[in-house]
């Protein structure tokens, strides 16, 4: 959703690997994060955010790990990818489909 503010915010909810209607990579946290990073781009960029200003300080993200063993691969990842400076907050808990182990909501301000 993108809100009706001064600058531009975009809220996104529930972003996984999912393409379509079916969840891909079964069992790969690492590959299933990369689909839904690709997702979220994907995103922000139909919400015209620029790529230089995706991420960052900018945003906020919390994630969502089914498995907690998986949150240090998981936030190295998105630290390689998101860079260190994007707050995040990694949680354990349920997620929408059962075959998903990782999954995303956040606000990227432009």
């Amino acid at each position: 959703m993108r809100a009706p503010t001064r600058l531009p915010q975009i809220y996104i909810s529930g972003t996984a690997a999912i393409i379509g209607h079916v969840s891909h990579h079964a069992g790969d946290s690492a590959a299933q994060l990369a689909e839904t990073l690709t997702n979220l781009d994907s995103l922000l960029a139909s919400a015209r955010i620029d790529a230089g200003a995706r991420f960052g300080p900018r945003s906020t993200w919390k994630i969502y790990l089914r498995h907690a063993d998986d949150a240090t691969l998981v936030r190295a990842l998105l630290r390689d990818r998101l860079g260190a400076n994007t707050p995040m907050l990694l949680l354990q808990g349920d997620i929408c489909r059962a075959e998903l182990l990782v999954e995303i909501d956040g606000l990227q301000s432009a």
